[in-house]
């Protein structure tokens, strides 16, 4: 039994529309406040997330964790410490 290889073109109308976002703008550029904020709202919300059993905590905390060092790596030489110092602190889990 053999694998079939297909040729996969792109969907040009999504890439068109930016991949199916709304506002149809593939070349958006954001800004360092923009990432930042997102990001802060994010691990805001995964931080206060309701959770049913410990294994939900751990998963939210590590999601937001991971935001914060998705952050990190994106914004890397840019940063401003008390940005970090704040994201970094919001994923702090309280004992």
């Amino acid at each position: 039994m053999g694998v079939e290889c297909v040729d996969v073109k792109p969907d040009r109308n999504k890439e068109a529309t930016g991949l199916g976002r709304q506002d149809g703008n593939a070349d958006k550029v954001w800004s360092y406040a923009e990432i930042t904020a997102t990001v802060e709202a994010e691990i805001r919300r995964l931080m206060q997330a309701p959770a049913v059993t410990p294994m939900d905590a751990s998963r939210n905390h590590a999601w937001a964790y991971g935001i914060y060092r998705g952050w990190a790596l994106l914004t890397q030489g840019y940063q401003k410490r008390e940005d970090d110092e704040r994201l970094h602190k919001l994923t702090r889990v309280r004992l």
